[in-house]
């Protein structure tokens, strides 16, 4: 049984005699993906993350179709061809001819006042299901509550008795984003990593990714370009001169087998730019090679069970700083300082987090969405 969440091309199913359903925002329910034995999503990663956001168990495998190429890259879906090719694509999977694979989601725990109501909403509120929909209520709904909490070193101990501890019933593909809903207002936060000393903070918010998430937003804030790159680099030049102007063999060979792809965007500096005498390549294949290799390392593998973080734009000054930006992490624990602060899901699904509460991020096997990758029929 196929559930499709958004249009797609009946046929191809039903000559294969499969029965099958077609759904939209509105009427993707638990229902309805408890009815399924696989879902399709019909879109590009959007619409992935969309369907992604209502499984909850890790034995209901979901397939993404990118059927708008020239809009999303389609990165959690299946290959390009495949879209112009459903017929195909739909036999590899009725014969088996794929592998399961199972994408980690950070799971969400809100320490929060007993009495401090959570409510879901949607980031997009020009979309259907905002507020008091069918959405906001179903989630609530099965949001697991328990009282009181044990030593959570966020938590004032004289408070433990009147907090509860909820589970938020989403999990994050590919980023949780926590910081003031008016983006030009500073986030203030309390924040513990793996459960060391905790750190108060400023900056313009955390965001904390998955491996399947360190591809997008995640990557996209820590990159650094050639331009950059080039600026350290006459920067460390001025202040030690590189060893390989004086003669350093090991190192030149390193360049001389090095494999510069980087495109080579035009660099504003004084110095000329030239192929060095003993070989080495020119500042700006430098430059370019730095920026890609590092930009290359952001990534880390999907079914990896640690989370990356990284501090947007902190405040560093004599009252605040920050030692770590960026990193990876097994647990982290963040209490709001905020007056309106919220935790956005994948770009979608929001949360406020009330003035005290404490959001804390893991990751658990039994949250993991399956996935499936096409294999060569040969």
């Amino acid at each position: 049984m196929f559930l499709i969440l958004q249009n797609l091309d009946f046929d191809t199913f039903i000559l294969r005699g499969l029965e099958v359903h077609l759904v939209d925002r509105s009427t993707y329910t638990n229902d309805a993906i408890a009815w399924a034995d696989v879902i399709f999503t019909a879109g590009g990663d959007g619409t992935f993350l969309l369907g992604a956001s209502k499984i909850r168990h890790r034995n209901i495998p979901i397939i993404g179709l990118n059927t708008d190429p020239n809009y999303s890259v389609g990165f959690l879906c299946l290959p390009r061809w495949c879209t112009k090719n459903l017929p195909k694509a739909i036999d590899l999977v009725l014969s088996g001819t794929f592998n399961y694979f199972w994408r980690n989601r950070i799971r969400v725990s809100i320490y929060h006042h007993r009495d401090q109501p959570l409510k879901m909403g949607f980031l997009d509120k020009r979309k259907p299901g905002v507020g008091d929909s069918w959405l906001s209520a179903e989630h609530t709904a099965n949001s697991l509550s328990s009282p009181g909490v044990i030593d959570m070193p966020l938590i004032p101990a004289d408070l433990w008795n009147n907090i509860s501890c909820t589970v938020l019933p989403i999990a994050a593909l590919n980023e949780v984003f926590i910081g003031e809903a008016l983006s030009a207002r500073v986030s203030h936060y309390e924040i513990c990593i793996d459960h060391r000393t905790s750190l108060r903070q400023k900056s313009s918010g955390v965001t904390i990714a998955t491996g399947t998430g360190s591809t997008s937003w995640y990557r996209n804030i820590i990159a650094l370009s050639p331009e950059t790159v080039a600026k350290l680099l006459r920067v460390a030049d001025s202040v030690h001169p590189p060893s390989y102007r004086k003669g350093d063999e090991v190192l030149q060979q390193q360049f001389a087998n090095a494999n510069f792809t980087g495109s080579s965007p035009s660099l504003t500096s004084h110095r000329e730019i030239r192929a060095d005498p003993l070989g080495v390549p020119s500042s700006e294949e430098f430059a370019c090679a730095v920026a890609e290799q590092f930009n290359a390392s952001i990534q880390f593998d999907p079914t990896d069970p640690r989370m990356a973080f990284v501090v947007r734009d902190p405040v560093c000054n004599a009252v605040f700083h920050v030692d770590r930006p960026h990193g990876m992490a097994s647990n982290v624990q963040i209490r709001s300082l905020m007056l309106d602060a919220h935790l956005v899901f994948d770009g979608g699904c929001i949360f406020p987090l009330q003035y005290g509460s404490v959001a804390e991020f893991s990751i658990h096997p039994c949250d993991a969405l399956c996935c499936v990758s096409l294999l060569d029929p040969g």
